[in-house]
């Protein structure tokens, strides 16, 4: 969705004459991006770094205002946390892993409509706010970032497979966790699917059979 954020971004660019856009990365969008730039008298003010080491990105973020993101298909939300981390606040489109790390006003924007020209007001309305309440969007950004660190996660991971391990001996203390719904939600499902498999390997050898008792008649 790398053009539809192009679009976006300029046109909040167009309305702010000292902002610029950092894009990192390589890829086969970055053709368009310059068109888009190009064809709106922006290309001054858009800056692609290419890939960088991991300390480099790190340094990108910190140089930031904000972050701006508007893929469909994230998978963790890994590069919005990684953002956060460095206290940017975020402006994305909603979708499965974007929506687990974006609050809306509280670390950022998170908009229902894919739409380039709300998306430019999201932009906007962070680069309008007070120091004081751009203060708190950064500390709401750390905060979701330490919410969602590799140590946090991987302390539920084990957690989860804890619950596992230990399911049946262990019930009261989990009871009534998220985890535990997710265990018994998996267990329905696996049996839904195991009843399926049986039925259809039943049927699978009554047809086998009918079609060796055809082969087995005399014409």
């Amino acid at each position: 969705n790398l053009e539809f954020l192009a679009d976006a971004v300029a046109r909040f660019l167009a309305r702010h004459p000292r902002a610029h856009f950092l894009v990192a990365g390589s890829g086969p969008s970055e053709a368009g991006i310059e068109r888009i730039f190009e064809r709106a008298g922006l290309a001054g003010r858009l800056h692609r770094v290419g890939i960088l080491s991991a300390a480099e990105v790190a340094d990108a973020y910190a140089a930031m205002d904000l972050f701006a993101f508007a893929s469909h298909s994230e998978t963790q939300g890994m590069v919005l946390a990684e953002a956060m981390a460095a206290g940017v606040p975020v402006v994305a489109v909603d979708a499965p892993g974007v929506r687990e790390v974006v609050i809306d006003r509280y670390n950022g924007r998170l908009l229902s409509v894919d739409a380039p020209e709300l998306f430019s007001a999201a932009l906007g309305w962070i680069a309008r706010l007070s120091v004081n309440r751009r203060s708190a969007l950064r500390e709401g950004a750390r905060m979701t970032a330490a919410r969602v660190s590799l140590a946090r996660t991987a302390d539920k991971a084990l957690n989860l497979y804890h619950a596992v391990l230990h399911h049946g001996r262990y019930v009261r203390p989990i009871e009534g966790s998220p985890w535990l719904s997710a265990l018994q939600m998996i267990g329905a499902e696996w049996e839904v699917w195991a009843n399926r498999a049986h039925a259809v390997k039943a049927a699978l050898s009554e047809a086998i059979s009918e079609t060796a008792r055809g082969a087995e008649t005399p014409s």
